[in-house]
């Protein structure tokens, strides 16, 4: 078998079908000779260069590398077997272009000791073991050690993470401080996550500070692999995106946390160690309580429409039943919903009251609710902004809008209209139910809850030996996340 018969073809390279409505392809392998271990190993080689346009979003078949996305260095022998030793890493750069507008300063990094001489072309030829026209179109693919990222900084340079822009207080540099939280959400949105936390560590003089990064959850395996050996990360929060994949990859799972199938909080131990734990329900379901005893009600037998069935919708689902609630959950897919619904029988047992229905049976099911909860991404920042979620996102949004209005029009006016979507405006959903008179409840109050919780799991035997109390900590959040923002 030939050099080239060998390596023109990559598992992370294998040529698959790509339609639109598909993600792009992603390339998450490298492949290197035996030969080339010792430099690999030794962290000596940073780039490599694969035969045509491997850039993000490529119509190539056999997939592109993102920046920021991780591969991992396999090492193929002679027979073409792999070495049992591999080389995590992640792209830092991606660059597609003729061969003939190749030059040396490119091929910095991708060359080892037995490349290192001849002609622009003969390393290149030796370099990837075939022949190249100069109109060929390679790709230099550039890349870091995941076993070297030892910092935040390191995150942001590897492009692995970025630094949110929309959530206040969120720009402070965290690598003067001894220790750091950072929340991992999977869109830039205006969280109150950095205000709350960072108020409280000013407000009791504590060595650390709280940054939210923006983050492919798809990474979240890898993203908490490196965590790990962050020493100065002390743990943080799982947003969107990260619930349902996150509780997959810590170490060790809160029962409680277990059972509903997400976390929205990690903490690490001295052992780098991952736990992880779900606020989220505890603190919608004091906000909910809250907002209810108003009216002199209670959750118990309350009929809960919960529209959505992902992570927070877990949590959600999870505390309110403990209060006894009857509770619908509507999803566009049935068999998502039906997981749910399965993990609170099981929890719960005979006490569960509990049904499933899809997107057309909406209108039924508000009917006779008390509560109606959206955790689903409509109304959300990005493509869903302006869609409301009592009717299908797949028509077009007047469409989407009118229904929802009119299944609105037919509810009981006491009704509990509540989402939990942040935004820097009030969602479609909630200005509509405004509108329409009903008593409402946004998201504000259970961050600020689930917040307080975090906090304290992680901070709270060493706040106590100090006389702070978990009220105090309440009272610093609450007024940093309802503080105004320029």
């Amino acid at each position: 078998m030939t050099e080239e018969k060998i390596f023109m073809h990559a598992p992370g390279d294998r040529p698959a079908s790509k339609s639109r409505e598909q993600k792009p392809i992603r390339a998450t392998e490298l492949w290197f000779r035996e030969s080339e271990k010792t430099d690999i190993a030794d962290h000596r080689v940073h780039a490599t260069v694969r035969a045509g346009d491997r850039s993000w979003g490529t119509d190539d078949a056999k997939g592109g590398y993102r920046a920021g996305g991780f591969a991992v260095i396999k090492i193929q022998k002679e027979d073409g077997t792999f070495d049992r030793d591999e080389y995590p890493v992640v792209v830092t750069d991606v660059r597609a272009m003729p061969c003939a507008d190749v030059t040396e300063d490119d091929l910095v990094g991708a060359l080892s000791e037995e490349q290192r001489t001849g002609t622009l072309r003969e390393k290149l030829e030796r370099l990837y073991g075939t022949s190249f026209e100069p109109q060929s179109k390679i790709s230099i693919v550039r890349f870091e050690y995941v076993d070297q990222l030892k910092a935040i900084d390191d995150l942001i340079r590897a492009r692995i993470t970025k630094r949110a822009t929309l959530p206040p207080d969120n720009n402070e540099e965290v690598s003067a401080f001894e220790s750091y939280t950072m929340p991992l959400i999977g869109e830039n949105y205006p969280a109150k996550t950095a205000a709350m936390w960072n108020a409280a560590y000013r407000a009791f003089d504590m060595p650390s500070r709280n940054v939210m990064m923006v983050a492919d959850p798809d990474d979240t395996e890898n993203i908490l692999r490196v965590l790990r050996g962050v020493d100065a990360y002390a743990g943080g929060g799982m947003g969107v995106g990260f619930k349902d994949e996150g509780v997959r990859f810590v170490d060790d799972v809160d029962p409680l946390a277990k059972a509903m199938g997400a976390i929205n909080f990690v903490v690490k131990n001295a052992e780098g160690k991952l736990t992880g734990y779900n606020t989220d329900g505890i603190g919608y379901r004091q906000s909910v309580r809250e907002k209810l005893s108003e009216h002199g009600e209670a959750l118990r037998d309350a009929r809960v429409v919960l529209l959505g069935a992902g992570g927070t919708a877990n949590a959600i689902a999870f505390a309110l039943m403990e209060d006894g609630a009857q509770i619908t959950i509507v999803n566009r897919t049935i068999e998502k919903a039906q997981k749910l619904a399965d993990r609170l029988t099981d929890y719960f047992g005979d006490g569960a009251s509990v049904e499933v229905v899809g997107e057309d049976d909406i209108a039924q099911a508000a009917h006779h609710a008390r509560v109606i909860i959206n955790t689903t991404t409509k109304g959300a920042s990005g493509s869903f902004e302006n869609y409301m979620p009592l009717a299908p996102a797949g028509t077009d949004v007047e469409e989407n809008n009118a229904a929802s209005e009119n299944i609105l029009s037919s509810l009981d006016p006491k009704t509990l209209v509540s989402d939990i979507v942040l935004r820097q405006d009030t969602t479609p959903f909630l200005a509509a139910a405004r509108q329409k008179g009903f008593l409402v409840l946004d998201g504000v109050p259970m961050v600020i809850n689930q917040a307080i919780e975090a906090f304290w799991i992680l901070y709270g035997a060493s706040l106590v030996s100090r006389g702070i109390t978990k009220d105090a900590v309440g009272d610093v959040m609450r007024a940093a996340a309802t503080r105004k923002t320029p």
